[in-house]
C-alpha cells in the first residue's frame, strides 16, 4: 500500500447486494469493532471492506434499511431517520 495512490470507488444504492459486519478476532469483538463488507451486485471478488467499524452491526442493520426502502418503497426514503453514531439508549 502506497500513502501516494489511493483506490476511489463509487457504488450506487441500485448495485448493492447486501452488506455485513464481522470482527476480525475476539478481542476485536469484545471492543465491538467490525470489518464493514458491502457486496455489489453481479460480482463475487469486489466486496468494499471498511475495517475498524465501530456500531458495524447497526451500520449493516441501518444499510439494509436503506436498501430494503430503495428496493420496495422509495417514495419513503425522505423519511428516514439519519444514523447517530451514540450508544444505545442516548440516539435520539
Amino acid at each position: 500500500v502506497c500513502p501516494f495512490f489511493t483506490v476511489k470507488r463509487a457504488l450506487f444504492w441500485n448495485e448493492v447486494l447486501k452488506a455485513k459486519a464481522a470482527p476480525p478476532n475476539i478481542i476485536y469483538r469484545i471492543l465491538g469493532i467490525c470489518t464493514l463488507k458491502i457486496r455489489p451486485e453481479g460480482t463475487d471478488e469486489e466486496d468494499i471492506s471498511i475495517p475498524y467499524s465501530t456500531y458495524g452491526e447497526d451500520l449493516v442493520n441501518y444499510l439494509d434499511k436503506i436498501l430494503y426502502y430503495f428496493k420496495n418503497k422509495p417514495e419513503e426514503m425522505s423519511t428516514l431517520r439519519p444514523f447517530v453514531a451514540a450508544p444505545k439508549g442516548n440516539r435520539y
